[in-house]
């Protein structure tokens, strides 16, 4: 007989209908109704189980199947039975709790332990042989299913022998004596039943009743000879070719085609008026130092400089004036007397 303890799970903490894990040596014969609180939802959860000396650890995963999720199962509602492990020894089976997180790595969110107590099973070491008296009734009991079975067996050996009677009975018909039989709905060639049978006419047809050929065993018939085939009607006229439709709505526009090869390159176009003075670009490297120059003791300080018209300027210090002129041939020239 089946037993149930209620377990009820808060945090960490659990409480239970009942103490008691079952007898030394049974398997799978209690159920743990195990209910936990809301904090325990967003976990995956398995039952540790190890017996009264903490060895030998089973664990069990507790999970829906994808039916019953769908069917509204409440996901925070377990049942599991107690396996064998725990109860092998008598005393006090331990039972750990854990929930994991879906992070990675994965760890422990909850853990919550408790125990529960195992009978001891005086003959679960030493089995011994049934007494005179057990053997005497287990004997009446045997002998009493014994008619039960010889009933099963003969019920089953009709049903055989009826099922090959239903096989074996038929063949087509051939001539010989008829019975009526219940309407069927063979189309085709008769069957017949090999037993002989005497009296009926096949030709009678009472209220839609269908008269199956009986006949008892005999010589086959000889089969008559094929009729020839009918010759072949004339082909029809072909029929008239309907009047064309009207011409359906504009459908959507199609996908936009390959692109086309790029054309030849055209003339250029005259050359347009010079844009705006753009912005100063940087400084250049500093380039490579000139030829030195020539200096010339004179009766001042003179220099040249180019005006915005293009001009050149001699400015000089003192009241003489520079004998300087420029030659037919273009160039400043000093005459040094």
């Amino acid at each position: 007989m089946s037993r149930t303890v209620n377990i009820t799970v808060n945090g960490s903490f659990v409480s239970k209908s009942s103490k008691n894990a079952g007898v030394q040596g049974e398997a799978n014969v209690t159920t743990l109704h195990i209910v936990f609180n809301s904090e325990w939802e967003p976990y995956s959860k398995r039952i540790i189980w190890r017996d009264a000396n903490g060895d030998n650890p089973v664990s069990v995963l507790l999970y829906h199947d994808v039916s019953s999720r769908l069917a509204g199962v409440n996901p925070l509602v377990f049942d599991t039975l107690i396996p064998a492990e725990p109860l092998a020894l008598a005393g006090w089976c331990g039972f750990t709790l854990e929930g994991y997180s879906s992070v990675s790595p994965a760890s422990i969110a909850y853990t919550a332990t408790d125990h529960l107590h195992v009978e001891e099973n005086n003959a679960y070491y030493a089995p011994a042989e049934p007494t005179p008296g057990q053997a005497l009734q287990l004997q009446g009991e045997i002998e009493d299913i014994l008619p039960q079975v010889t009933d099963v067996v003969k019920v089953a050996i009709d049903a055989l022998s009826q099922a090959e009677r239903a096989v074996k009975v038929w063949e087509e018909w051939n001539g010989g004596s008829y019975v009526p039989l219940e309407k069927v709905s063979r189309q085709g060639s008769s069957y017949i039943c090999t037993t002989a049978n005497d009296g009926v006419d096949p030709t009678l047809d009472v209220a839609g009743s269908f008269w199956l050929l009986i006949a008892s065993k005999g010589d086959q018939g000889i089969r008559g000879a094929t009729g020839a085939q009918g010759t072949m009607g004339q082909t029809g006229a072909t029929g008239a070719t309907g009047a064309q439709g009207q011409t359906g709505e504009t459908g959507p526009q199609g996908p936009r085609g390959v692109q086309g090869s790029t054309g030849a390159t055209g003339a250029q176009g005259t050359e347009g008026p010079q844009g705006p003075q753009g912005i100063q670009g940087p400084q250049g490297q500093q380039g490579q130092q000139g030829i030195g120059g020539v200096a010339i003791q004179t009766s001042g300080m003179v220099s040249f400089n180019v005006d915005a018209n293009g001009h050149l300027q001699c400015t000089y210090t003192g009241s003489e004036q520079p004998n300087y002129y420029i030659g037919n041939d273009g160039h400043l020239y000093l005459s040094v007397k």
